[in-house]
């Protein structure tokens, strides 16, 4: 076989092999607060980007973990895990851990980039991204725990100097994520992105209110460049997708004021400083005594409150009692704004998706945990998962193709490729070499007979004499 032959066989393989291992690509965006069926308040001809997501991808609604806040629910999106094993149990809380002992403040720019508050065990998708094979990196715009360092990893690109809710133009932050995922020198390969809204507008004039389903309308141009920039840089047949919420939104219906069913501030402090919150973490004087103010019958019917040593609810259900960071009390007001159980419809944020992986034109109106998020992103990065509470049994339904039973990982399949490819290479040289040894002529390796007289002449594989020819 010839040699020029044998290269060019080569070069296609590793062509093949390049495409074949490609790093997988996802965008992972979150809008604040949206809840699951604000588009469908809407005319689809005034969302007509949101429209052409939901046509060419999927549609579905989450189940957000309780608390349903900001900081709880996004950490899990990207670990999978509930917050009493990740630790991030709400947007401000305290740590009675003797080696802590402090406040977590979702505003505090340092909080935000501090490992000591999500270092904890927990494997953000960003540091689990790492895994796969090939160079990675990961971007972060704005991400609600999804800034800071842990296990030693932090994304690669951020907005230095920032918080969440720095407010940075929405479409100059999709402009810096296309720019990032086609970098040069870097390309990421996966990308969060977070939008703060629409939860401020809701917070301010209501869900579903007019201002709220105005900036859906706005949204709906933002998601609108996305696609275009991602279309522009040749990134949307080539990225998978994921919009989604951290929670839902409902109207508050009753406030309860603590004093009014004689508990009074004395007795307890929140240890942090959100005395007008859904949820309130509450660390009693006297455990017995003010657990047994709160359970008076007319109060339960504003409230739950649970009891962390001993609630079932808690512990089975909402999966909110095995932490240093969760109070001895919890009281969380009946349905209305966020922040509540999860168990109410409207605390259901939405889910769309699209991109190669993705069906086509899917909908389901069943929600799913959000905690499937992370294993779901795993799969589509080709990464093994850290241990999670999700399930990507859950999310099949939204996948082009069906998961295959003990099947290989996109890095799995990439080493595997490395491994056919190196051994094919190594078979052709070696079939050319002897191909070509065939036309040469044959040496006597231990001696060959002259033609004169009786004369021998050895000649040592290793030996290098520029005179034969033969060799």
């Amino acid at each position: 076989m010839p040699t020029e032959m044998v290269i060019n066989i080569c070069m296609v393989l590793l062509v093949l092999l390049c495409e074949a291992s490609s790093t997988p690509k996802v965008l992972l965006v979150s809008m604040d607060g949206f809840r699951y069926d604000y588009l469908d308040l809407l005319p689809p001809s005034m969302v007509p980007n949101f429209q052409n997501i939901i046509k060419n991808g999927v549609k579905g609604k989450l189940t957000s973990v309780f608390p349903t806040v900001t900081y709880p629910n996004h950490y899990t999106l990207i670990t999978g895990l509930y917050p009493e094993n990740h630790g991030l149990v709400h947007n401000r809380f305290y740590d009675t851990d003797p080696t802590v002992k402090d406040h977590f403040w979702y505003d505090d720019r340092r909080d935000n980039y501090d490992p000591v508050w999500f270092d904890t065990g927990a494997e953000p998708i960003y540091v689990t991204n790492k895994k796969g094979s090939g160079v990675r990196y990961s971007a972060s715009a704005l991400w609600p725990c999804g800034l800071g360092k842990v296990k030693e990893i932090r994304p690669d690109f951020v907005y230095y100097d920032t918080d969440p809710f720095s407010h940075i133009n929405f479409t100059k932050m999709v402009d810096d994520m296309v720019d990032w995922f086609t970098n040069k020198t870097n390309p990421v390969n996966l990308g969060l992105m977070y939008f703060d809204e629409p939860d401020e507008i809701a917070h301010a004039s209501g869900a579903a209110s007019t201002a709220v389903l105005n900036f859906v309308k706005e949204l709906d141009v933002v998601i609108g460049h996305l696609i275009k920039r991602l279309r522009d840089t040749n990134l949307l047949d080539d990225l998978n997708v994921i919009l989604l919420a951290d929670h839902g939104f409902t109207n508050i219906t009753t406030q309860v004021v603590l004093e009014d069913y004689g508990i009074m501030a004395h007795e307890y402090t929140t240890g942090s400083g959100f005395e007008n919150h859904i949820t309130v973490h509450i660390y009693p004087n006297n455990i017995d005594t003010l657990y047994k103010k709160f359970s008076n019958s007319s109060l339960k019917d504003k409230l739950d409150v649970y009891l962390k040593s001993n609630s079932t609810y808690l512990k089975d259900t909402l999966h909110y009692s095995k932490n240093s960071r969760i109070a001895p009390i919890i009281i969380t007001g009946k349905e209305g704004g966020h922040g509540y159980d999860p168990k109410y419809p409207d605390m259901s944020p939405i889910f769309l998706a699209f991109g190669p992986a993705f069906k086509k034109g899917y909908k389901t109106d069943s929600p799913f945990p959000n905690l499937d998020i992370y294993p779901l992103m795993c799969h589509l990065l080709g990464v093994p998962p850290a241990p999670n509470n999700g399930s990507l049994k859950r999310v099949e339904q939204f996948l082009k193709d069906p998961l295959k039973e003990d099947g290989f990982t996109v890095t799995e399949v990439s080493l595997l490729m490395v491994f056919i490819v190196t051994v094919l290479v190594a078979g052709l040289f070696a079939i050319c070499a002897c191909h070509n040894a065939r036309k040469q002529p044959r040496l006597l390796l231990r001696g060959f007979q002259s033609p004169v007289g009786n004369l021998q002449h050895s000649h040592h594989l290793l030996q290098d004499n520029d005179d034969d020819d033969e060799f």
